[in-house]
């Protein structure tokens, strides 16, 4: 290959190369960030004991995410879980009221959430669990739609922190 052509030939593909690189590195944030905690009041953790989690969306402007209640031909909705493989299992997920309208996107009226919302869910630890520091790992899937757009549906993954303690679990 000549030697101005394979300049050429670099020139071409650094020039490709840059626009995708500059993209890559200004991608937008994501709609919705989650965050869970152990929620306030909450009594020792202990084996056999329960405690609750507050799972937080935070969604920005414009944005929303489906409810729980499942739809047919619906969107995607809410699960909030504790994955599985732990000394942790999940009771029933409370949900605030949310928002109904008719979605056009799905033709029907669906229920959704905007803005900040925080969720519980309860959580048993298993007995025998051996005392010390442990990780409660959640799965949250989910759907967003802005009104003209929705996203894929997809699975967060968030840890929370807990020591589990010596002794009984308190009443």
């Amino acid at each position: 290959m000549n030697p101005d052509r394979r300049l050429l030939v670099l020139a071409c593909s650094v020039a490709a190369w840059l626009p995708a690189a500059a993209i890559a590195g200004q991608q937008p944030r994501p709609p919705v960030s989650w965050s869970a905690r152990i929620a306030p009041g909450a009594a020792p953790v202990r084996t056999g004991s329960h405690l609750v989690l507050a799972v937080t969306a935070t969604i920005q402007e414009g944005w929303h995410v489906y409810g729980p209640e499942e739809l047919p031909n619906g969107p995607r909705p809410l699960r909030i879980t504790v994955a599985a493989g732990q000394p942790f299992t999940a009771g029933k997920l409370e949900a605030p009221e949310p928002d109904r309208e008719l979605d056009s996107a799905f033709n029907q009226v669906t229920a959704f959430y905007s803005k900040t919302t925080t969720f519980r869910l309860p959580v048993t630890v298993a007995a025998g669990t051996s005392p010390g520091p442990r990780e409660i790992a959640l799965e949250i899937r989910f759907q967003a739609c802005d009104g003209r757009i929705c996203l894929p549906g997809r699975t967060t993954k968030l840890s929370v922190p807990v020591t589990v303690e010596k002794g009984r679990p308190t009443p």
